[in-house]
């Protein structure tokens, strides 16, 4: 049997409607963060990939998310750094980025 993975959100390019537009650390080792922005689908324990250092990509986590009324794509999440990019290069390989 094999382990189903998780829906991957790629937002290492910002477009309109589709964007981490504000980021605050919540934890002091900066792997909790709090992030404000737009896109839609985006579900507990699915995982945000953002743009990270030297170009590469940093997965995420989302371990709560609340959507906006108004307007309605917008999102606030509290996302765990989740460091491991074997898991993004599956993610790659499977075609799902």
């Amino acid at each position: 049997m094999s382990k189903k993975l998780p829906v991957a959100h790629d937002f290492t390019k910002s477009e309109w409607g589709h964007a981490v537009g504000a980021w605050y650390p919540k934890s002091k080792d900066g792997r909790i963060v709090e992030a404000i922005g737009h896109g839609c689908g985006i579900e507990k324990n699915h995982i945000i990939l953002i743009k990270g250092p030297n170009g590469g990509q940093s997965p995420y986590i989302v371990r709560e998310i609340e959507y906006y009324l108004d307007p309605s794509d917008m999102w606030k999440a509290q996302l765990e750094y989740n460091g491991d990019i074997k898991e993004v290069q599956m993610y790659q390989q499977k075609g799902f980025l």
